[in-house]
């Protein structure tokens, strides 16, 4: 490096990149991260065939031994197969629901902040272009 040369390299657009990264994306990634994994490991072992019936968890085979406990003969075994299914359905359902819980965020970094700063970037790219346009445009007569 000379030091004689003049300072050029060190220009108003590379400024411009490293003061735009203010380090929170970087802090809320670990807090996601942090998040996914206690979440998963609070989560994860009643994950498999679990229900929340009226406030309370309870397996599958428990839901279906409830609902079907009062009827004998073929209703029971049509009630069987139907509160196997509708239990299964809510599985499903409690799956989903835990499976956002433990992502929500990451998509909230995903759908929210990212296109924030994207647009945000996007702006403040704008606002230097016109300006460097005004500033070259008023020099010349």
């Amino acid at each position: 490096m000379n030091p004689a040369a003049p300072e050029w390299r060190g220009s108003g657009v590379r400024k411009h990149d490293v003061s735009s990264d203010p380090g929170l994306s970087r802090y809320f990634l670990v807090l996601a991260v942090v998040w996914v994994v206690v979440m998963t490991l609070r989560i994860y072992p009643q994950f498999a065939d679990t229900l929340r019936i009226e406030g309370r968890l309870t397996t599958l085979s428990g839901y279906v031994d409830e609902s079907c406990a009062q009827r004998i003969g073929p209703a029971a075994m049509s009630c069987r197969q139907e509160a196997l299914d509708t239990g299964s359905r809510l599985v499903a359902r409690e799956q989903g629901k835990s499976v956002l819980l433990v992502e929500a965020p990451l998509l909230g970094y995903l759908l929210a902040y990212l296109p924030l700063r994207w647009a945000i970037g996007r702006i403040k790219e704008r606002s230097l272009r016109t300006g460097k346009g005004m500033a070259v445009g008023a020099d010349t007569p």
